[in-house]
């Protein structure tokens, strides 16, 4: 499945249907530089992975309108969730949440606002922990995010997205 949505004119019709579902014209609407017909194929191909799904038919001169959302969507799994999934689920659940991070980028990008530019970062950081040490973390980050959790003058909502991919031994 992973493999469905490595296409790029996929991967922007996800990134469009990320919180509000649109028809199938509309969502071709957004598309203006690839044909209706190749965006018809491409969320065909969405469907059928599941990637996508059908929220609503309705019949419109002669023709039946889909409305399209979101099939299932991968906000946070924990190590108890992502340890009963195979690779090829693993894999999926992956790529979902890095579609939704494409997104939260892209709409950044195209808000094009300079004061909220400086609140971004991109890094990787190494670190050496064990499970016992892995929650210690967790629990200090959390107590220190709960104080900011409140929406209040001049604040800005912030994604904090973390991914933590442990680097196998070779």
């Amino acid at each position: 499945m992973a493999e469905s949505i490595a296409h790029p004119v996929r991967l922007r019709c996800l990134q469009l249907l990320l919180g509000r579902p649109m028809t199938t014209a509309e969502l071709s609407g957004l598309i203006p530089d690839v044909s209706q017909a190749t965006v018809y194929r491409h969320v065909s191909e969405l469907i059928r992975t599941g990637y996508v799904e059908v929220v609503r038919e309705r019949r419109v001169r002669g023709t039946t309108e889909r409305t399209l959302a979101l099939g299932k969507r991968l906000l946070r799994l924990e190590f108890e969730e992502l340890s009963t999934l195979n690779d090829r689920e693993l894999r999926d659940s992956f790529t979902e949440f890095l579609v939704q991070v494409a997104h939260s980028f892209e709409r950044l990008v195209d808000h094009d606002e300079p004061a909220l530019r400086p609140l971004m970062s991109i890094s990787t950081e190494t670190v050496f922990v064990n499970v016992e040490d892995l929650a210690a973390i967790e629990a200090e980050v959390t107590a220190v995010l709960d104080r900011y959790r409140t929406p209040g003058a001049g604040r800005h909502r912030l994604s904090n997205i973390t991914i933590r991919i442990p680097a196998a031994e070779v």
